[in-house]
């Protein structure tokens, strides 16, 4: 379908650029370039084969052209219309008078300049206030800062002597807690030793409950044995008393 839209563009263009073309008007010919002009804008017809540039030129063809230049000049984008005049006019008028107006303002360029001048004079004073004024807070707040590191530091200092004095603690808590258990099992050894010796006084209470017996018990029969001996002495003395006399 391109192909065939092309072919036909083609020829087209090539029909028109033959008819263009009178059999007597060549390349020689001396109106050659002004009638291939005229016949390229259409102001001159195409209808016949020939220009027959002898032939006087009649008010019928006269008008002919006149109507084709008019319809060219209307309607050709190369050339201004009248509308296009007056609109560049207007345009033409309204930048003279931007023009007037812009030299009056230049005028007022000086004193707009030494305006400006003072302002800036006028910023750049009170930039340094506020330059200065933020210099010294900077100052205060680096001080801030330092103040802020200094109570760091002492803080990790705090902190390591805590974490030092926590291992301390603990080191000392599991001591005492070793300590704790040895003394436990020392006064569970001490309680079985007390049990033993309390059960060992029971025991050796009861074996002087029964000597305490037992001298009771000789000591009665010492005193039946020493009557007796006693009562044998004086018989044996009597006895003998007895003899001797």
């Amino acid at each position: 379908m391109k192909k065939l839209i092309s072919l036909i563009v083609v020829l087209v263009v090539a029909i028109a650029a033959f008819s263009l073309g009178f059999k007597d008007v060549t390349e020689d010919y001396w109106a050659y370039d002004y009638v291939t002009n005229l016949t390229e804008k259409g102001i001159i017809p195409t209808d016949e084969d020939s220009f027959n540039g002898f032939q006087p030129l009649t008010r019928a063809d006269a008008s002919v052209w006149l109507t084709r230049l008019l319809t060219y000049v209307e309607n050709s984008p190369m050339i201004a219309k009248y509308e296009d005049i007056q609109r560049v006019e207007n345009l033409l008028k309204a930048t003279n008078m931007k023009s007037e107006e812009l030299a009056k303002q230049l005028e007022g360029i000086p004193e707009f300049e030494q305006r400006i001048t003072r302002n800036i004079l006028k910023l750049k004073y009170d930039s340094f206030g506020q330059i200065d004024e933020l210099n010294s807070k900077i100052k205060e707040l680096d001080k801030k800062i330092d103040g802020v590191d200094q109570g760091w530091k002492k803080y990790e200092d705090l902190l390591k002597s805590v974490q030092a004095s926590y291992n301390d603690v603990k080191m000392a808590a599991y001591r005492g807690k070793n300590m704790a258990n040895s003394l436990t099992e020392d006064l569970l050894d001490l309680q079985d030793q007390l049990d033993e010796a309390t059960t060992d006084m029971a025991s050796l209470s009861s074996k002087v409950e029964e000597t305490n017996k037992k001298v009771t018990t000789l000591e009665g029969k010492t005193d039946h044995t020493m009557i007796w001996i006693g009562i044998a002495v004086a018989a044996a003395l009597g006895v003998a008393g007895i003899i001797v006399k």
